[in-house]
């Protein structure tokens, strides 16, 4: 308990000697200490609860690293002219144009694990990498009191992983493979929103539809796949949509999928970055809509 208090992120292994100590010392004096046992139980439900929130989030760091170190060799892209609409969102957000090395996001909010299910609070840290587009999103679920999923959205080198577990240990959705691929490369193009410059990357390719919206196809890794941008007439966001998977008990069917924002929901952000390794210049300030 002291290695918890100090917030050492192994204290499990600490737990686990103690309660194995203290098992013993119970066993040697049953008759007296007997009910010992059932504190212990109690301990060893948390211990092992903490060695899965250990295992989980040594996981997602090592993601973050390969995401990271990716990054950093990737060579920067020279600034490419783009449509017009795309240079007014650009400049309307406020930001350089210029390209960018992460960018970082927190978020909190509700969601539901199943379309009709109960809407359930979390909270979520997100890290893009433009210049190797990719991103790493993890969140926990609280469920019920005591009761939590941990997830992760990972998307790297062209390909995407979904993992949530009962308390970073039992495995609830473990997903991979083409449909989820083309699912997180058109969830990396919709959430540029938060990174405008990042649409410029050659990988994206715009082309005009109508009035104030532009079709954007990226081709990543051995993926493709196009979203449809709509803008006010001032360039602000307003909706993408696009053709996504969906995987249903007998196969994935492609449905439509829409990011919306709300009228009148565009803020601007002034401030310094979370961490001081964070120097794009969205973190610096801009105008974004709200999520």
């Amino acid at each position: 308990m002291l290695a918890l208090l100090a917030n050492q992120v192994t204290w499990f292994m600490w737990s686990t000697v103690a309660i194995l100590l203290s098992q013993i010392l119970i066993l040697s004096a049953w008759q007296d200490a007997r009910f010992g046992t059932l504190a212990n139980c109690l301990l060893l439900i948390a211990t092992v609860v903490g060695f899965g929130v250990w295992k989980f989030d040594r996981m997602t760091n090592r993601d973050r690293f390969d995401l990271n170190q990716h990054a950093q060799s990737a060579l920067q892209w020279p600034n490419q002219p783009g449509p017009p609409f795309i240079r007014q969102w650009i400049n309307r957000s406020g930001i350089p144009d210029r390209t960018l090395l992460r960018v970082n996001l927190r978020q909190s909010g509700r969601m539901r694990i199943t379309p009709n299910g109960k809407w359930l609070p979390f909270s979520a840290e997100q890290e893009f990498t433009p210049q190797s587009p990719g991103f790493i999103w993890t969140t926990r679920v609280d469920v019920f009191p005591g009761i939590f999923l941990l997830g992760r959205d990972f998307y790297h080198q062209g390909e995407g992983q979904m993992k949530i577990d009962l308390y970073g240990l039992i495995p609830v959705v473990h997903a991979s493979g083409n449909e989820l691929d083309q699912g997180t490369l058109l969830r990396y193009l919709g959430e540029t929103v938060w990174f405008p410059s990042g649409a410029l990357h050659p990988c994206i390719q715009w082309e005009s539809s109508g009035p104030n919206q532009a079709v954007a196809t990226m081709t990543w890794g051995k993926t493709q796949a196009s979203g449809t941008f709509t803008f006010s007439p001032e360039g602000d966001f307003q909706k993408y949509q696009a053709l996504r998977y969906y995987n249903r008990p007998d196969g994935p069917t492609l449905e439509n999928w829409v990011i919306q924002a709300e009228p009148n929901s565009f803020r601007n952000f002034r401030g310094v970055a979370s961490r001081p390794a964070l120097t794009s210049p969205e973190t610096a300030g801009g105008r974004f809509p709200l999520a």
